[in-house]
């Protein structure tokens, strides 16, 4: 460490926070525009960079706020607190977070998200207030912070960000998988272009104990194929619930949640822990019952503990797959029906109420033989990032304590 400096984090960049008076539901106008408006649920999602936003700022919604230049390090100060993430591009965000723009002459920024990244527990620690916790500007500009000279800083940004990169990889490359299901679910399901072997007989299939499973399957309806005469001979408009019925999972304390191999999820996008057992079998749709992010949908290729969420497993409806790609196609519509202002819920007669088309399960069954390849693959991505990062997250604050020498330890 001797050749490590310690320096307050205002003196080796520009801080500030951002700027926005109101919130969406207060201001409609003031959103909807061609400005990136970055939240501290984008932070909280990203991978070191911040290359995708949930919202945006109309001209409105600019003049109010304030536009951040692309390498500017976002630091949440309120709800997630000391979340980090560099801009990738220009954009606005809220009094919520702060920006720091480090002093290029003397940081390299990758090396600054890391040890910001490094510090997030310590820096934690001085959050207060009693219904939400919140960290201010002052904090941020006094905290000390030990850092090499700038060719150091590089060196080691290069070894986290080789690793960082290769983890993103895998992540566009599942998105561009997932996207592929659901171009072929709207071809076949939204736009009625079945393959050729399947456009007629939508008879149902003579195998009884299928029949009793789920000899029906559903689709989602935009509201130009909302009208009966538009569907193939046969279907017919319906509900959720006449196919399936999602089921409640049940809350454990931390406590109960004994350190283990299979994901907790709750509210949260993120697995809040892990437990040594599981109430659900593979692969598993949970969709998120409260808080911020009440009706998120998302798919688990190995079972999980599914506590403050309903869930869908191959017990409830065998083709898992395809009702993933059909709820995802309804995500906006799932937080639609959100309810309670202060707490948002939503419960598993808000999926069994969705408006669906139900047919025979001949198509759909084709569409599961060619989706689950895909999302094979997505399940092996998925492991490879979960083995990238366990190697980041221990090289991390080796690196950044300077307990590593690079000369001794990276000549390779």
């Amino acid at each position: 460490m001797s050749e490590w400096k310690t320096y307050k984090l205002g003196e080796l960049g520009v801080l500030a926070r951002g700027k926005s008076k109101h919130r969406p539901r207060d201001a409609a106008f003031l959103y909807g525009g061609k400005y990136p408006f970055i939240q501290t649920g984008d932070i909280k999602a990203a991978n070191h960079r911040i290359s995708k936003h949930t919202q945006t700022y109309s001209e409105e919604g600019l003049k109010q706020s304030k536009l951040w230049d692309k390498g500017t390090i976002c630091i949440t100060i309120a709800a997630n607190i000391a979340d980090t993430a560099i801009l990738e591009y220009p954009a606005c965000f809220p009094d919520s977070v702060i920006g720091f723009i480090p002093n290029k002459e003397v940081c390299n920024v990758d090396f600054m998200e890391y040890q910001l990244q490094f510090a997030k527990r310590n820096l934690q620690s001085h959050s207060i207030g009693s219904v939400q916790d919140n960290i201010n500007l002052g904090t941020f500009q006094n905290f000390t912070v030990d850092i090499p000279d700038l060719p150091t800083q590089t060196q080691i940004a290069q070894i986290l960000t080789s690793l960082d990169d290769k983890i993103e990889l895998n992540l566009q490359m599942n998105q561009t998988l997932e996207a592929m299901a659901q171009a072929l679910f709207k071809e076949w399901f939204v736009d009625f272009n079945f393959p050729k072997s399947s456009e007629s007989g939508f008879t149902e299939l003579k195998n009884e104990q299928n029949n009793q499973i789920n000899t029906k399957f559903c689709k989602s309806l935009n509201s130009e194929n909302s009208d009966s005469d538009k569907l193939p001979k046969g279907w017919k408009m319906g509900k959720v619930g006449e196919i399936l019925q999602p089921k409640r999972g049940r809350n454990i304390t931390k406590a109960e949640a004994i350190e283990g191999i299979f994901p907790v999820v709750a509210g949260g996008l993120e697995p809040s822990c892990y437990h040594n057992e599981s109430n659900t079998k593979e692969p598993v749709i949970t969709i998120s019952s409260s808080g911020a992010n009440a009706g998120f949908v998302r798919l688990y290729q190995m079972p999980v503990w599914s506590a403050d969420s309903c869930f869908i497993d191959s017990s409830i409806f065998p083709f898992v797959h395809y009702c993933y790609v059909f709820l995802k196609s309804n995500q906006k519509n799932i937080y639609d029906s959100q309810e309670g202002s202060a707490q948002p819920h939503i419960y598993p007669r808000h999926i069994m109420d969705l408006n669906i088309c139900i047919g025979n399960e001949d198509i759909v069954q084709q569409f599961e033989e060619i989706v689950t390849p895909l999302f094979e693959k997505i399940k092996y991505n998925s492991l490879q990032i979960q083995t990238l990062t366990q190697t980041r997250d221990t090289l991390l604050p080796k690196l950044m304590s300077g307990k590593i020498s690079l000369n001794q330890d990276f000549q390779d």
